[in-house]
């Protein structure tokens, strides 16, 4: 692998508007990458032509002094089930095969702030897993470990980042799709507030806990990413760490997680004190019904959207057929229940998040299980591989609050491990900030993806 820093988008930025680096220059970079590391598998579509006439485009209009903004430039990569038009969205399912007529609204929103859309990321088909391994166009890997899973569903969107394919993407996130896969593979995840940015364009799994949000390779990066897809709340661009309390939940102190991802979270105590951050243990019983909740919510949308594709469920695959199954069996009555608790558990939160500023989780209990597991063993406990995955992701979802993963170290064997923090509803610019110094408190080898690990 390269000891090549990657460029941030900030940095890319400034190189473009200084006329030290193109539009084109950094397109052709990372097609190269996703020429070099085909492994990988982490585009279902790459849109080489259409990516470097639109690179010339930005080059023009750079040299003329008619900027767009942070993205103007900067190649990005869109998760299949998000429409670009012209081209197909699969969802990683070879069922779908129409063409999309226009762009997905963020889509549409990156391109007007001058991004160039190099192609469509392979993912779990329709969304419906944490592996990216279930996909008719093959599995991802993940780029530090080729034989681990990338995470998912947002898998080559993250992997993508992290080897350098893209400097940013667009993921989609119902449990976790965007900050397990970030977590995986070393990189920043953003699941916004709910309602924060359009969903029309984007293929469903469940649309009362669906987001779509960015990956990036830093915080920073994500509040970017974010405010070019369409996030107009609040104008915030510095906070001061010192001012900040931290709700730690015992949920989390006494959840699974393997010993090494329990050193970094005690880690991440550590150094948010020494930034001034006031740290306190908080009690949210709510929390243990977040898993069933999340589970009957959206398998039971999930069927509902799926119903009206019955014919062609037996082109499915078979655990997508499982899963849908499954969500059709649940009553009126489940579904209610499972709503019901999940306003309990979101007014829960509120309330923490009155008197905290954040509340600190791991991402994932554990790092990345080699493709193929169904299950991990956390301590003397061998765990379900999606139940464990998703164990202090889903409840963001459901209550709505914007939840951030940014890397927080290493294992042993090298692999990323993933902290989160979760904040008040549409303060996702001071979520951003703040994940920002806790990122850059890291030592620099530990900061970024896998093709700088020499920075």
């Amino acid at each position: 692998m390269e000891s090549q820093k990657p460029l941030e988008i900030a940095e890319a930025g400034y190189l473009l508007r200084e006329g030290a680096v193109s539009a084109t220059d950094l397109t052709i970079a990372a097609l190269e990458k996703i020429a070099e590391r085909p492994e990988l598998n982490t585009y279902i579509s790459v849109m080489r032509e259409s990516a470097l006439r639109d690179a010339e485009t930005a080059d023009d209009e750079i040299a003329r002094g008619e900027l767009r903004g942070p993205l103007h430039g900067v190649p990005v990569g869109i998760k299949d089930n998000v429409d670009v038009v012209g081209e197909v969205t699969t969802a990683a399912s070879r069922v779908r095969g129409d063409v999309a007529p226009g762009d997905a609204a963020v889509v549409a929103s990156l391109r007007a702030a001058g991004a160039v859309i190099l192609g469509k990321h392979n993912m779990h088909e329709f969304a419906m897993g944490v592996t990216s391994e279930n996909s008719s166009f093959g599995s991802v890997s993940n780029p530090w470990d080729p034989n681990r899973t990338s995470g998912g569903s947002s898998g080559g969107s993250a992997a993508a980042v992290a080897a350098g394919q893209c400097v940013a993407a667009v993921g989609t996130d119902t449990a976790g799709s965007i900050r397990i896969p970030a977590a995986f593979c070393g990189v920043v995840g953003l699941k916004p507030t709910t309602g924060a940015l359009s969903l029309t364009g984007v293929v469903p799994l469940s649309w009362s806990l669906d987001h779509v949000g960015p990956i990036t390779l830093s915080a920073r990066d994500a509040l970017l990413m974010l405010e070019a897809m369409g996030f107009a709340h609040g104008q915030l661009t510095t906070v001061n760490p010192r001012q900040f309390n931290v709700a730690v939940p015992s949920y989390a102190l006494n959840g699974p997680m393997s010993d090494e991802v329990r050193a970094s979270f005690e880690g991440c105590f550590s150094r948010l004190v020494e930034m001034g951050c006031h740290l306190h243990e908080v009690e949210i019983p709510e929390l243990k019904s977040a898993l069933v909740c999340d589970f009957v919510i959206a398998l039971s949308e999930a069927a509902s959207y799926h119903s009206g594709f019955r014919t062609a469920w037996a082109s499915y695959s078979v655990p997508a057929q499982l899963a849908l199954a499954v969500g059709l069996e649940f009553s009126a009555v489940e579904y209610l229940k499972a709503q019901r608790a999940r306003q309990a558990l979101r007014l829960a939160i509120t309330g923490v998040l009155s008197t905290a500023d954040v509340i600190l989780m791991p991402t994932v209990p554990v790092a990345a299980p080699h493709r193929g597991s169904r299950s991990v063993t956390v301590g003397t406990d061998t765990l379900d591989l999606d139940e464990a995955l998703v164990h202090y992701t889903a409840f963001a979802n459901l209550t709505g609050n914007p939840a951030i993963t940014v890397p927080a170290g290493l294992t042993a064997g090298g692999l990323p491990i993933g902290m989160q923090l979760i904040g008040r509803h549409f303060e996702d610019r001071r979520l951003c900030l703040l994940a920002d110094h806790l990122q850059r408190s890291l030592p620099p080898t530990q900061r970024f993806g896998t093709h700088s690990p020499g920075q």
